[in-house]
C-alpha cells in the first residue's frame, strides 16, 4: 500500500470512530407517555366513543387531550383513554388546547 492510500485510509478510520463515538454520546430521548399494558387494569375505567355516551343529566363531560382520539369521552374524571391510557381532561379545557394548537 502506497503511503498516500495509507494515510487516506488512516483518516477514513479517524473520522469514522469519531462518527460512532459522537452518535454513541448523544443525547437519549425517552417517550413521555407510558407504554400500554396488553391487560387492561381492573380498577381503571376507560372511555366509550362520544357516540356511544348516555349523558341525560348533562354531567361534565372528560375527554381525552390528543386531538386524534377526542371521540373517547367518559363522565369519570379519573378514567383513561381507551386508545393511549392517557389521564382525561374536562372538555372545555382540551378544546381550548385543541383551537390554540391549531394557530
Amino acid at each position: 500500500m502506497t503511503p498516500r492510500r495509507l494515510a487516506s485510509a488512516a483518516v477514513l478510520a479517524a473520522g469514522l470512530g469519531l462518527l460512532f463515538a459522537l452518535a454513541a454520546c448523544g443525547p437519549k430521548t425517552e417517550s413521555a407517555a407510558p407504554e400500554p399494558s396488553a391487560e387492561p387494569a381492573a380498577d381503571v375505567t376507560y372511555t366509550v366513543l362520544a357516540s356511544e355516551l348516555d349523558n341525560p343529566d348533562n354531567n361534565p363531560v372528560y375527554v381525552c387531550p390528543m386531538q386524534e382520539h377526542r371521540e373517547q369521552v367518559s363522565l369519570d374524571p379519573e378514567a383513561r383513554c381507551s386508545l393511549c391510557s392517557m389521564k382525561l381532561v374536562p372538555l372545555e379545557e382540551a378544546k381550548k388546547a385543541w383551537a390554540e394548537s391549531e394557530k
